[in-house]
């Protein structure tokens, strides 16, 4: 399927920096529970708390709507032991991560900020419960098609220290589109102080 955030490069025949991450089946299916309930605030936050805390103020109707919304989606049906709110509990237990910072982007709002860490945003499509590509994430800061980043796509612990993975280079970068817009300000200033 062919990913609205990216353009082909049509000489080369693929995709530059389009990898797409793999994931567990436990980190699927906490990241499609989050793209199920987007559109939810409220309950969407109070599933973030209880994947971090275990703990909850969902009332019991919001349960039924949470409980209900799940049977609906085949990929966390499968997951739910038994379509009560026992099972729900159990199934929420299962997801429960320290992880907090984890966004889902909406289609047809403008993106969270682009950071350092490609685990922070979740991909709008629920057919695509994953994480964005660097090539996504390098669409949304505005950089060209063509410009390939170089090196390992991410890394962690120590070697962040020595290492600039491609997640690391598109989220500290400066995007083009704003250097461009400011290089013309600053142009623009000096070239009426002559």
């Amino acid at each position: 399927m062919l990913n609205p955030f990216v353009h082909h490069n049509y000489r080369s025949n693929k995709y530059f920096n389009h990898e797409e991450r793999t994931h567990t089946n436990r980190v699927i299916h906490r990241f499609r529970l989050r793209q199920l309930f987007i559109d939810d605030l409220v309950l969407y936050n109070e599933i973030t708390y209880y994947l971090k805390f275990g703990k909850h103020t969902i009332t019991f109707t919001r349960y039924n709507d949470l409980l209900d919304q799940i049977k609906v989606d085949s990929l966390l049906t499968q997951e739910l032991e038994s379509p009560t709110l026992i099972g729900l509990k159990k199934l929420l237990d299962s997801l429960r991560s320290k992880k907090h910072s984890q966004r889902v982007l909406k289609a047809h709002e403008p993106s969270h900020t682009i950071v350092t860490i490609p685990d922070d945003l979740i991909h709008y499509d629920r057919s695509h419960s994953r994480v964005l590509t660097v090539r996504e994430c390098a669409r949304i800061q505005s950089f060209p098609d063509k410009f390939v980043f170089l090196g390992k796509a991410t890394t962690g612990g120590h070697l962040r220290e020595i290492e600039a993975p491609q997640y690391t280079q598109v989220g500290n970068a400066v995007p083009p589109l704003v250097g461009y817009f400011w290089g013309r300000v600053i142009s623009n200033i000096l070239l009426n102080e002559r």
